[in-house]
C-alpha cells in the first residue's frame, strides 16, 4: 500500500519539479517544451488532467490510514513528510517566481497565453498568470492538508 502512496505522491509533484528545473535551467528566457506543458496543464481546472491531480492527494489520504497502521511505517511516513515538506516549498518557490514582474515580462513575448483565434493580449496573459498561480495554490492546500493527516496519523501512534 505503500508504494501506491509513493506513486501518487511522486505524481503529483512531478509538475513541480520539473517547472523548477526549467526555471533553473532557461530562467524562462526561452519557451520550452517542459514550460508550454505547464501551461497547458493550468489552463483550465476543468480538464481531465486538472482534475486527476486534484483527486491524487485524497486517494493517498484514503489509503494512508491502511498504509501507516503499525510502528514499522515510521520510516516512510517521515520520507513522505518531507516530501510534502519539500512540494509545498517548490510551490511557494514557483508562485513567487510566476509572481515576479521580471519573470511576467520574461513570459509575455513567449505567446504561451494566446486567445483562441491564436492572438495574445494582456487579458490573455493576466488571465494565463491567475491560472498557474491558483494551480499552485491549490498544490500548497492540498499538501498542507495531506501533511497534517500523516502527522496526525503518526502523532496518534505515538500516543497510543
Amino acid at each position: 500500500m505503500r508504494w501506491a502512496i509513493w506513486m501518487l505522491l511522486v505524481l503529483y509533484i512531478a509538475p513541480l519539479v520539473l517547472m523548477t528545473y526549467d526555471y533553473a535551467s532557461t530562467s524562462f528566457a526561452t519557451r520550452t517544451n517542459l514550460l508550454s506543458t505547464f501551461v497547458g496543464i493550468t489552463a483550465s481546472s476543468d480538464d481531465s488532467f486538472a482534475i486527476l491531480h486534484r483527486v491524487l492527494l485524497p486517494l493517498m489520504g484514503g489509503f494512508a490510514p491502511l498504509a501507516f497502521r503499525d510502528d514499522r511505517t515510521s520510516a516512510s511516513a517521515v520520507g513522505i513528510m518531507l516530501v510534502l515538506i519539500v512540494g509545498i516549498g517548490l510551490s511557494l518557490f514557483l508562485f513567487a517566481t510566476f509572481n515576479s514582474p521580471t519573470v511576467q515580462e520574461l513570459l509575455r513575448p513567449h505567446s504561451l497565453f494566446a486567445n483562441p483565434g491564436g492572438t495574445a493580449d494582456g487579458g490573455a496573459f493576466n488571465t494565463g498568470i491567475t491560472q498557474i498561480k491558483a494551480f499552485l495554490n491549490r498544490t500548497q492546500e492540498a499538501m498542507g492538508m495531506y501533511l497534517m493527516l500523516i502527522f496526525g496519523l503518526k502523532l496518534e501512534k505515538a500516543t497510543r
